[in-house]
This record gives C-alpha cells, sequence and structure tokens, in this order.
C-alpha cells in the first residue's frame, strides 16, 4: 500500500527530526555519492547502486557510508554507534527480493539478446515448483540469478551488478558468531 509507505517513510523521518543528530547536509547527496567514485569500475558500481536506490525511494541512515576493505569486499559501515532497532537502510517493497518469487515489475519483458523461453517469469517458476520451501536459499539464488541473466533489463541492475563474485563473504557462508554480529 503506497500510503503505508509514506507512513514509514515519516516515522524515519521522526527519528532524525532533532538537529543534533543530523547535519543540515545530505550526506547521501550528487557531491558524496561522487566521492564514492574513485579509478576503478567497482566504485562506479557502487556508486550508481547508491544514486539509482536514492531515485527510487530508498533510505540509507545519514551516519552509514560505504567502504571497501580486501578482508571484507564493499559493506557498510556506521560512523556512529547505531540505536537498537535504528534503520539504516530502508528499502521499497518493489525491490524486495523474495525466494522463488519475481521482483516487481520483472516478469516477462522480451531481452534481444537472450531467448526469450530462457528469460519467460513461467518457466522460473514452474522450475521451482519441485524445490522445496525449505531450501529457501536455493530458491533464492534461483531469484537472483534470473535478475542476472536480464542484466540491464532487470529492474534491480543496479544491485545485481554489485553482488559479491565470491559469494563466501555472504551471510549464508558466516560462522553463528558472525551473524550475531550482524544482529
Amino acid at each position: 500500500d503506497d500510503d503505508d509507505d509514506d507512513d514509514d517513510d515519516e516515522d524515519y523521518a521522526d527519528i532524525f527530526d532533532d538537529e543534533d543528530d543530523v547535519e543540515s547536509k545530505d550526506p547521501w547527496d550528487e557531491d558524496s555519492i561522487s566521492k564514492i567514485v574513485g579509478s576503478g569500475e567497482p566504485e562506479d558500481k557502487i556508486a550508481s547502486l547508491v544514486r539509482w536506490f536514492r531515485q527510487n525511494g530508498g533510505i540509507l541512515h545519514p551516519d552509514v557510508g560505504v567502504e571497501y576493505s580486501e578482508e571484507e569486499g564493499w559493506h557498510l559501515r556506521s560512523k556512529r554507534t547505531i540505536m537498537a532497532n535504528e534503520p539504516l537502510v530502508t528499502t521499497p517493497k518493489k525491490f524486495l527480493i523474495r525466494a522463488g518469487h519475481t521482483v516487481e515489475n520483472s516478469k516477462n519483458v522480451n531481452i534481444p539478446e537472450i531467448p526469450p523461453h530462457f528469460v519467460r517469469y513461467e518457466r522460473w517458476v514452474e522450475a521451482l515448483k519441485g524445490v522445496s520451501e525449505s531450501l529457501w536459499d536455493i530458491r533464492l539464488a534461483v531469484s537472483i540469478l534470473r535478475e542476472k541473466l536480464r542484466g540491464k533489463y532487470s529492474p534491480i541492475a543496479p544491485y545485481v551488478e554489485t553482488l559479491p563474485a565470491h559469494p563466501e563473504s555472504l551471510p549464508i557462508w558466516m560462522s553463528g558468531e558472525e551473524i550475531k554480529m550482524l544482529e
């Protein structure tokens, strides 16, 4: 419901009403985003992702920055201690990826570079019918694979472009201790 989304945005904004909590300059404005762009292609993809996310209604906490390290790859890092239950990222519902489901507005689009039967939504749904709901990770991987195959035609292309090439950095491969740190 679009009205619910507006309420969520207002609730999020209320968290930062106190001028002491927020700088007057938007930390995610175009100048700040352009500072992410560096000498290489990965930085450009991250800047494109942040720009696309914001332009499509995504909200990023003003005290969260994008960083890169050899050990962790690209990640978000807080610039201060974040309170419990304080939202860091608010993603519009239209971009939610769920195991075995398509992204909103991602049903069937003619993609000249790929045979139509390869990306038809119905074929992917049919393929997942035999996969147990308990295997959500497989179902999710298939959903993301479909969006990856759709390339620039995917409504979440800027996100898919930034997914790690080495999946061991994803939460599914993390230890229990690492998961607790994320929580």
